[in-house]
């Protein structure tokens, strides 16, 4: 699923020119979550052939699930007809991930749709892996704290700060 939302996207990034170039003109030094993901990269990896990312992860893909469906699931609380922008963009982010039943009213969360939301989750991580050079790609669980991540960017990690949970 991943694939073909990454497929769609690549028409949709054409679009997004003019945007980019004003987070260009912007001075924007990095870009986080959604909507920056999957879609975005190949095209900001095009802009930007020196750019380094940081993909998060989960111990597994069941953690990741149950994190993102904490984060997701009160959308299915509205109904359909209920086009709050907001709620119209967690629903369009989700079934962009292949997990769209997370906003469906009423909620339900079969096991096979949940299966395949946590196998686009792998399928988003192997895409990164195959289309990021090695060098430029950090593969990040924040459980590790600050110390990878801050060599991955040439920093010191900050002593005086504990890495926030």
């Amino acid at each position: 699923l991943v694939s073909t939302v990454y497929e769609a996207a690549i028409a949709y990034v054409a679009a997004m020119s003019p945007a980019l170039e004003l987070v260009e003109e912007m001075g924007v030094e990095a870009v986080v979550d959604l909507p920056s993901g999957t879609e975005l990269v190949p095209h900001l990896l095009q802009r930007y052939p020196d750019a380094k990312v940081v993909v998060t992860v989960r111990d597994s893909a069941a953690k990741w699930y149950r994190s993102y469906w904490e984060h997701f699931r009160w959308a299915s609380v509205f109904p359909p007809c209920f086009t709050h922008p907001f709620v119209t963009y967690w629903r369009d982010i989700t079934a962009s991930t292949g997990c769209g039943f997370l906003t469906r009213f009423p909620p339900r969360f079969p096991a096979a749709e949940r299966l395949a939301c946590m196998a686009a989750y792998d399928e988003h991580l192997e895409l990164m892996r195959r289309i990021v050079p090695e060098e430029q790609l950090l593969v990040f669980n924040v459980r590790e704290g600050w110390e990878p991540l801050a060599r991955f960017l040439g920093l010191q990690p900050p002593e005086c700060r504990p890495f926030p949970r």
